[in-house]
């Protein structure tokens, strides 16, 4: 009896766990059929979220290009292509995804008041063997209904992949940027560039192709091909961090249940879609050719040219002070009112050719803070040599000045300009800052005199 009352209590228990795994896989199913409402509403708020990165990433690109020196700039610069690449992949699947989904609403909706779909009969100027031959060709609303919804499925989960690796390979350049910056306490590495394109080297591209080329081979010997797997495995996990399930997930079923030819092609095809508007981005991005080193000595050296951050009453509003500027194009004053800001990679050549102030212990705190800035105008004025039309400008004065315009830290003066004639006159300034072809760093500012 009691017995008996044992083998009914384990049926009682398995029932019960079956019911609830039914339940559950009910439920889950359920809301599989459910899931375009929580992709639409993810779809609307990360287009708003992504539109807004372009314009962030021109902000933290300014800020590297007035705070960054030039071993690093360089770095900098692959960053920022990797940036803008997956930023603009992110806005283009989730606009793609967010158009064909409601385009699959508005077809539902359509199909919903004319459940029969097309009717073959004779309508104005077609005849019903048209629209039959229409038809034919169309099939009926309802499995195109599922192929786009299915699409819209797909594409989602494509998007959510993307968005994933990047948050990933973004945390990753996060911590490989923050080694770097311990790196330049050590004396050793001060002064050396250690690139981007190396660090994505190590840590994706050689990694996947040894992947890719020993998958293959290692499938006849089954020892080595599981600790394959056990190294893969956590390979991946160290780099998708959190996201390693989700996105292994997504990869393994796309890789089991899609072509992959087909895949590929598809890839390649959106690759060079998100290429275009990254490419013209970049190209509208000044920071990004002030951080390129070879940019940087050609930059803002035409003399015929007016550059709209040289002057404040044209550069735009929220652009940072990275270059000389002047009060205007058209100067109505006496005078020039001279700005220029004070670059990390200048200012480490500045401290490399004239020094740093030396802090006398006998001296207040005040008087070493007055001492220390003398010296470093001082070191400013010899570091720039200045010259209108070709007369260079002796006996300049700078003080040290937060600029109004976006608080642009640097160094002002006052050049007169009383004697000039009325017509178009030239500002040169030159920096004691040679790249390696010996040429100097020169910036000019054109003018008018009315």
């Amino acid at each position: 009896m009691e017995e008996s009352n044992i083998n009914t209590n384990e049926n009682s228990e398995d029932f019960i766990a079956q019911s609830q795994d039914t339940d559950s896989r009910s439920w889950l199913k359920n809301l599989e059929r459910q899931s375009w409402e929580a992709e639409l509403l993810i779809s609307g708020f990360s287009i708003l979220g992504t539109l807004q990165l372009p314009n962030q990433i021109g902000k933290l690109s300014n800020y590297l290009m007035i705070n960054s020196t030039e071993s690093y700039a360089h770095t900098y610069n692959y960053l920022f292509i990797y940036l803008y690449y997956a930023v603009f992949a992110l806005i283009i699947i989730f606009i793609t995804h967010f158009v064909m989904r409601t385009i699959w609403i508005g077809l539902l909706g359509l199909n919903s008041v004319f459940p029969d779909g097309i009717q073959v009969k004779k309508v104005s100027i077609y005849s019903a063997r048209y629209i039959r031959k229409v038809k034919d060709e169309l099939g009926e609303l309802d499995d195109f209904n599922v192929k786009l919804d299915n699409l819209c499925s797909v594409m989602f989960a494509v998007a959510t992949n993307f968005a994933m690796v990047f948050i990933a390979i973004s945390l990753n350049i996060v911590i490989f940027l923050f080694i770097i910056y311990l790196l330049t306490f050590i004396p050793i590495f001060e002064d050396q560039e250690i690139p981007l394109i190396l660090f994505f080297a190590v840590i994706y591209f050689l990694p996947s192709i040894l992947m890719s080329v020993l998958a293959k081979p290692l499938q006849k010997y089954h020892k080595l091909e599981d600790l394959f797997y056990t190294g893969l495995s956590l390979y991946s996990k160290s780099i998708l961090l959190i996201f390693f399930l989700p996105t292994t997930f997504i990869t393994t079923i796309f890789q089991t249940n899609l072509n992959g030819k087909k895949h590929l092609a598809g890839a390649i095809l959106m690759g060079f879609v998100i290429l275009i508007p990254s490419a013209i981005s970049m190209k509208n991005n000044v920071g990004l050719d002030y951080l390129d080193p070879r940019e940087y000595f050609t930059f803002n050296a035409i003399e015929s040219s007016v550059f709209p951050y040289n002057y404040e009453n044209l550069i735009p509003e929220d652009a940072p002070i990275f270059t000389p500027i002047i009060q205007s194009d058209l100067i109505e004053d006496e005078y020039l009112k001279l700005f220029i800001p004070i670059l990390e990679r200048e200012n480490k050549v500045m401290k490399n050719l004239y020094g740093e102030y030396s802090k006398d212990e006998e001296l207040s705190k005040l008087v070493n803070k007055n001492g220390k800035l003398e010296f470093a105008l001082d070191r400013f004025a010899k570091f720039h040599e200045i010259s209108i039309d070709g007369n260079i400008v002796k006996n300049i004065e700078f003080l040290e000045y937060i600029h109004p315009h976006n608080s642009g830290k640097g160094m002002g003066t006052i050049v007169s300009i009383k004697h000039l004639e009325s017509g178009k006159h030239l500002l040169k300034i030159v920096k004691q800052y040679q790249n390696a072809e010996g040429d100097f760093k020169t910036v000019l500012i054109p003018f008018f005199i009315p």
